[in-house]
């Protein structure tokens, strides 16, 4: 269970900052890796194993660091010019990927419930696409004018709202 929580945990880890590595990027000028804001301190070089896992699944893979934790490998890197993360076991086992798609790059079915369900919130259109355990999940922010929702959706298009957040309104009215 803790394997599970650990890897779970790195992967959203990913999620959270990609929301808000661009924000970094705009105001200090730099690139900032997500994996880098998740996890801090210096990258470490993969075993073996895991290198060779590495680079028979993500063969074209470029500006590819690793970060280590227990004994977990996470690996940020781009392909086909979009950024990825994966986690891998000691083992050189694929545990978790993630990616960054615009709303636009959803599968239909699932772009179109969101729209339904939410028609009355912006939708931003950075999503987080997530495969663990062999299952796909979609992470994107709908906000209106005193909310923010966290939501995620399957494969099939079923929507949770993950986390509630209520807008600070700007100023006061005396």
């Amino acid at each position: 269970m803790k394997k599970l929580t650990i890897i779970a945990t790195g992967l959203m880890l990913f999620l959270g900052t990609t929301a808000f590595a661009n924000e970094g990027e705009k105001k200090s000028g730099k690139e900032v890796s997500p994996i880098s804001a998740s996890f801090g301190g210096t990258g470490v070089t993969a075993n073996t194993v895991v290198s060779k896992s590495f680079n028979a699944t993500f063969a074209s893979a470029e500006n590819v660091s690793w970060k280590q934790r227990d004994e977990f490998y996470f690996a940020d890197f781009k392909l086909n010019d979009k950024d990825m993360f994966a986690a891998f076991s000691a083992d050189g086992e694929l545990l978790g990927i993630t990616r960054n798609l615009e709303l636009s790059q959803l599968p239909m079915h699932v772009e179109m419930a969101i729209k339904e369900k939410y028609k009355d919130y912006r939708i931003i259109n950075s999503v987080t696409e997530m495969v663990f355990q062999g299952e796909t999940t979609y992470h994107l922010q709908a906000e209106n004018k005193t909310r923010i929702l966290q939501l995620k959706s399957d494969s099939d298009g079923q929507i949770y709202v993950v986390q509630r957040t209520k807008k600070k309104l700007v100023g006061s009215v005396y």
